[in-house]
């Protein structure tokens, strides 16, 4: 890591990137190529895919949410998509009802479990 001196940049130009961390202002060079490993391709592409699906869901839902720009909210709803994708969901035959990544997710940042649902809107 090298340190800025009588400069303080961020950002990037051509292949060095100037940025501050801890007060300092730091420029590194950009890696001339990123490596990624198999398993971590599958779970960007099952975390993306989860995100979308969150998205699609939250902002449907938007009406009854307490809270529908809540981060935890978000958090917990992808993380769920991203654990049922995990399970390879297409070739699963369980009943619907027996997605248990969806039973237990809580839709109020507040609260565990989907009693908040189930008590205020069923």
């Amino acid at each position: 890591m090298g340190k800025q001196t009588n400069i303080k940049i961020k950002g990037t130009f051509e292949n060095v990137i100037y940025y501050e961390s801890k007060g300092e202002f730091c420029m590194r060079e950009k890696p001339l190529e990123v490596k990624r490993v198999p398993v971590a391709i599958k779970n960007s592409k099952i975390f993306g895919l989860a995100a979308r699906c969150s998205g699609i869901v939250r902002a449907l839902m938007a009406p009854i949410l307490p809270l529908p720009g809540n981060r935890t909210v978000m958090y917990r709803v992808n993380g769920a998509f991203k654990n049922w994708l995990c399970t390879d969901p297409l070739s699963n035959t369980d009943p619907v009802d027996a997605i248990s990544f969806f039973n237990s997710l809580s839709l109020h940042p507040k609260m565990n479990g989907s009693n908040f649902l189930r008590c205020r809107f069923w």
